[in-house]
């Protein structure tokens, strides 16, 4: 961490530029004159500045930070974005998992293996060891098919009880509405 970051940090633990840069965003000409009272303030005061933009922005959002948003306002806004839900992602087949297990490495043994197999063979005269090695190339090949068969299986398993937890879950935060803390469906 450099000395300017060491010193821009606040006791809270906060770094100053959090602030600074909501100051630069809304009044670019005041950077230097608010980057050098936030390194000489107290955190009381920057939590003061915080809790000043929390306030605007609560307000252009049609909120209020001791209140909430009102009845009104939260159904409006349902009916105009739509219910707060992320799109269920696409399931994957078990062909499809298999496919992407025969990845680099697979191949490469595999391609080990068929050297194995092919070991004692003469092509375009050139002698290629003594004789066959098929035991060796046999174990090597089963192996390796083994375990793409295996790691897609524990995928397609794993997705199969992803899917299965992830439609029993079912979230709730808790809001302002009215100035009344209520819990409510993460959806709403």
């Amino acid at each position: 961490m450099d000395r300017r970051r060491k010193l821009s940090r606040s006791t809270s633990g906060f770094s100053v530029d959090a602030g600074l840069s909501l100051v630069e965003h809304a009044d670019p000409s005041r950077a230097y004159q608010v980057r050098r009272s936030l390194a000489t303030m107290g955190a009381q005061q920057r939590h003061g500045i915080a809790t000043e933009k929390l306030e605007a922005l609560a307000t252009s959002l049609s909120s209020n930070i001791h209140t909430g948003l009102s009845s009104r306002v939260a159904a409006e806004k349902l009916k105009l974005d739509g219910h707060n839900l992320l799109q269920k992602a696409e399931g994957k087949g078990f062909l499809r998992i298999l496919r992407e297990q025969v990845n680099g490495l697979n191949t490469l043994v595999t391609f080990s293996a068929i050297l194995c197999l092919c070991r004692g063979m003469s092509i375009g005269g050139i002698q290629f060891g003594r004789e066959p090695d098929y035991v060796n190339g046999t174990i090597v090949l089963a192996i390796n098919i083994f375990c793409i068969f295996v790691g897609a299986y524990m995928e397609w398993s794993c997705l199969q009880l992803m899917a299965d937890v992830g439609s029993m879950n079912s979230l709730t935060c808790n809001v302002l509405r009215d100035g009344k803390e209520q819990n409510i469906d993460v959806s709403l």
